[in-house]
């Protein structure tokens, strides 16, 4: 049975990647800290240390690999940025070193946030100017990576949602404000392309499937604010509107900037047989409408 290496194996996408999981592929995956409560071989590892990342791939001898881990804080990130860097920027590139090494797929989960929101829908051509020290490290990952191995696949990936008690996501985040009847205040002026968690995993298993290399969108088939999202979950579950208030972004002091608009364009995935949900979809069958 072929070994997919999956680095972060215990985030929020990657038990998701782990349950879409398909029999041909015998997982290894990695964590630094929550073991996944998943079935599977895991190994705990911190992949900025000298040297682990080298040892890891004399280890396992993987036949492809998943690259997630990652800080994703944009808070921290844009407080730490030397730190951050080594896991978003400096990781990948040892691991696009290692797969090169080897001739194996890549795929390396990247971000919406690579670009300034000024000009949507995005597609795979367009060239990323992030605000963020996040979506800079995340930017920089993909020039790194594709120099080191011209064949890896970079999955720009969207605002993503789920339902796994095991994670923090906002999704149950503002599922249980609304259940207990808290404030929930929701952006009117970030616009995304938002999938399942399980879809976008699903995604990321069509590429390998399909050999497909260079930049990739996985994104969603609506563009929708963060405030109409919330109200589709008010409509589907049945909460009271009086538990959501709109708000803009200029009204939060954010640490991070926040670009307005990154909705991608993922016709190419979408005729490659990408079949994300919309969440009004998703909503009616998570409450068995």
């Amino acid at each position: 049975m072929k070994k997919l290496l999956l680095t972060g194996a215990s985030g929020f996408l990657g038990r998701h990647i782990l349950q879409a999981a398909q029999s041909d592929w015998k997982i290894i995956g990695t964590y630094h800290e929550n073991a996944p409560k998943e079935q599977g071989e895991f190994q705990q590892i911190n992949l900025t240390q000298k040297g682990r990342v080298e040892a890891l791939f004399e280890k396992i001898k993987p036949d492809a690999v998943i690259h997630i881990a990652a800080l994703s804080k944009a808070a921290l990130c844009e407080s730490n940025p030397a730190f951050s860097r080594q896991i978003n920027v400096e990781v990948p590139r040892q691991i696009a070193k290692q797969c090169a090494k080897v001739n194996i797929p890549l795929l390396f989960t990247s971000t919406d946030l690579v670009f300034d929101g000024k000009n949507a829908p995005y597609y795979e051509t367009d060239t990323p100017n992030p605000l963020s020290e996040y979506g800079l490290q995340k930017a920089d990952a993909e020039r790194a990576i594709l120099l080191e191995y011209p064949h890896s696949t970079v999955c720009r990936m969207p605002l993503m949602y789920g339902n796994s008690p095991n994670t923090k996501n906002f999704f149950l985040d503002w599922m249980h404000r609304l259940e207990n009847g808290v404030l929930l205040k929701a952006f009117t002026d970030e616009y995304r392309t938002p999938v399942h968690a399980a879809d976008a995993a699903r995604g990321l298993f069509l590429l390998l499937e399909k050999e497909k290399t260079g930049i990739w969108h996985l994104g969603g088939k609506a563009s929708i604010s963060r405030y109409d999202f919330a109200m589709q979950m008010v409509e589907i579950f049945g909460f009271s509107q009086a538990n959501v208030q709109a708000f803009t972004q200029a009204e939060l002091n954010l640490t991070a900037p926040r670009p307005a608009d990154v909705s991608m364009d993922s016709t190419r995935a979408f005729k490659l047989g990408y079949k994300p949900e919309l969440p009004f979809e998703v909503f009616k069958k998570m409450a068995n409408f």
